[in-house]
């Protein structure tokens, strides 16, 4: 199965800690149009070894996402700034 989201200006994206009733998150909540997706350990208030590495790889894997979009965007800005200044009223 495979799911691909395209996350707008529009998109949600936040993460619900609960410290009073630990049973109750973290929850990490993605929204996008008619989608919701919502990421959280398997028995939540009791995150696991392997809780913390999952959430580990995650964070990894959008510091990567994060640092390529700086990249299409800084090259996509340096494309767009090409134009030539206007000397005409000199």
């Amino acid at each position: 199965m495979s799911l691909s989201v395209l996350l707008g200006a529009d998109a949600y994206i936040a993460c619900s800690t609960y410290p009073d009733r630990p049973e109750s998150g973290p929850i990490l909540s993605i929204s996008a149009g008619d989608l919701s997706l919502m990421i959280s350990p398997a028995t939540r208030g009791l995150a696991t070894d392997d809780d913390l590495a999952t959430a580990h790889r995650l964070a990894e894997a959008i510091t990567a996402y994060v640092a390529e979009i700086e990249r299409q965007h800084s090259e996509n800005a340096c494309r767009c700034d090409t134009s030539i200044p206007d000397t005409s009223a000199a």
